[in-house]
């Protein structure tokens, strides 16, 4: 498979219930077939998921923590996060519908794999499953070759 020209750009995550907030706007290139990207942040939220996406379980912020842009075809997209917290994660594809996740990746970690993502723009959020929480955490988008 040719290698996916794709960015991912990080925007501010702010806890609206606390003073804590986390501005560190970021671009990730894909470093290429069968290869991965990862972040760093901490995650927080007061806003039930459930509010985007009818039987999630969980607290995001307002605003979207990543975005990733997809140019060209890939066989899958998988997001998931590391963290000692439960965590969540909540995605909006493109044709603006949702998918969330609370303990796919095991240990109350979060997974999403998308197969044959369509391409455009995704709007990520990462959240806790508690109100209240504030969870330091590492995000990995990859692929297959």
């Amino acid at each position: 498979m040719k290698a996916i020209a794709m960015s991912m750009v990080l925007f501010a995550g702010m806890a609206a219930a606390t003073a804590h907030a986390q501005v560190h706007p970021r671009v990730f290139r894909d470093p290429g077939p069968g290869a991965g990207a990862t972040a760093v942040g901490t995650a927080s939220g007061t806003v039930p998921v459930s509010a985007r996406l009818a039987g999630c379980r969980g607290y995001i912020v307002e605003t979207n923590d990543f975005e990733i842009t997809l140019d060209r075809a890939r066989p899958n997209l998988r997001l998931r996060t590391d963290s000692t917290k439960d965590l969540v994660l909540l995605v909006q594809l493109p044709d603006g519908s949702y998918r969330c996740d609370d303990d796919s990746g095991g240990e109350n970690q979060p997974e999403i794999n998308i197969v044959t993502p369509p391409l455009g723009t995704y709007r990520v959020w990462i959240g806790v499953y508690a109100p209240g929480v504030i969870a330091d955490y590492s995000f990995r988008m990859s692929s297959d070759t």
